[in-house]
């Protein structure tokens, strides 16, 4: 998403949080355009080092724009009541995300380690076969 479509989005959703937060609209409103504004001001902030087409100082007011309008919002959510459920909602949905690729990772590696188990297991099978082999050739040679 580029950085004029990003800000757009943020805008929209900035808008349509402050009139649900300002007529005591249902919660759902309130944090499904948080959600918006987040994705949003996450393109922008990856957008931002990556735009040669703007200038420094255009990114930089844009950035400075959505920070404010983000602490407009951290402040209704503190007036809510809704902050601090949001802040452990946050920490609960971080560390399942972590444990998710910890677990990914332990899989990843048990599954490498199964397959050099199974090499070294055939690779051994293959060597007491050679072995075998080589004692019966050499057992009827010299029998022979």
């Amino acid at each position: 998403m580029d950085p004029l479509t990003a800000i757009a989005a943020f805008n929209a959703s900035y808008a349509v949080v402050k009139t649900a937060a300002q007529n005591a609209g249902e919660i759902s409103q309130i944090f499904a355009g948080i959600g918006k504004m987040l994705s949003a001001k996450q393109a922008v902030e990856r957008a931002v080092p990556n735009d040669p087409e703007k200038s420094d100082l255009e990114l930089y007011a844009a950035k400075v724009e959505l920070d404010q309008k983000w602490a407009e919002i951290v402040e209704i959510l503190k007036w809510t009541g809704h902050w601090d459920g949001y802040q452990k909602f946050v920490q609960d949905r971080r560390e399942s995300e972590k444990q998710a690729k910890i677990a990914a990772t332990r899989q990843k590696m048990q599954k490498q380690k199964m397959h050099q188990d199974i090499a070294i297991i055939i690779g051994g099978s293959l060597a007491a076969l050679a072995v075998i082999a080589a004692f019966i050739v050499a057992i009827s040679a010299a029998k022979g």
